[in-house]
């Protein structure tokens, strides 16, 4: 696991990289003081510890990051964070906050959480293609071990809505997932989705412990 100054040296290395082909305003531009942060080995997005909103850029700071962003609000928590892309392992997502957090994502869906407590550590993520689908979500209890919850998932047409996703608004049609077992809790799931097919904004559920995330999706560096 990278000590916090080792992040924060990662982050502030693949800052500069991007920013010296982009920009020559160097420690002038509008990034000076999230490079001073780095260096300092402070908080780049913030990690929402105290809870409520703990990001420290703007919105117009966050869209203009060179790397990949998501935008997490816990219910359960009351906290809004910050998450950089950590790692990729074909189309299986790693995110991760300045305090170690981590989501995991498949295709925009959320398949684990490691750090929050009562974690999902892991889920099956089904194609949208087909009105009715299976889940298989394994959650990690107060003993410390994993029970398998099996599900079974209905889509349904939310019609269509705009989002805002860091200040920025986007037409999207909303697909929602109502899943039920017969030893979890039911649950729905709601997916905001744009005409390019990526999905902006979703409410869904990880644990019981931990309810439910809202995940604003900035896309930062695909435009």
């Amino acid at each position: 696991m990278m000590s916090h100054r080792t992040r924060a040296l990662a982050l502030t290395a693949l800052l500069a990289t991007a920013l010296a082909g982009c920009s020559s305003g160097g420690k002038d531009s509008a990034y000076g003081d999230i490079l001073d942060r780095a260096l300092a080995g402070g908080p780049i997005l913030g990690n929402g510890a105290s809870g409520g909103d703990d990001i420290e850029l703007s919105d117009a700071q966050i869209n203009a990051l060179p790397m990949n962003v998501l935008i997490v609000e816990s219910e359960t928590l009351g906290s809004r964070t910050g998450f950089v892309q950590a790692a990729v392992n074909r189309d299986t997502v790693t995110w991760q906050s300045d305090d170690r957090k981590q989501i995991v994502t498949r295709g925009g869906q959320l398949v684990g959480t490691i750090g929050f407590g009562n974690d999902l550590t892991s889920a099956t993520a089904p194609t949208f293609n087909a009105p009715q689908a299976s889940r298989a979500r394994y959650i990690l209890g107060g003993d410390e071990r994993v029970e398998r919850v099996d599900y079974a998932c209905t889509l349904g047409d939310g019609g269509t809505e705009n989002v805002t996703v860091t200040g920025r608004v986007f037409a999207t049609r909303v697909l929602t997932e109502r899943c039920t077992s017969p030893t979890g809790p039911t649950f729905e799931n709601r997916y905001w989705i744009d005409g390019s097919g990526a999905i902006r904004k979703s409410r869904q559920f990880a644990t019981p412990g931990l309810g439910y995330l809202t995940i604003g999706d900035v896309h930062t560096g695909r435009r």
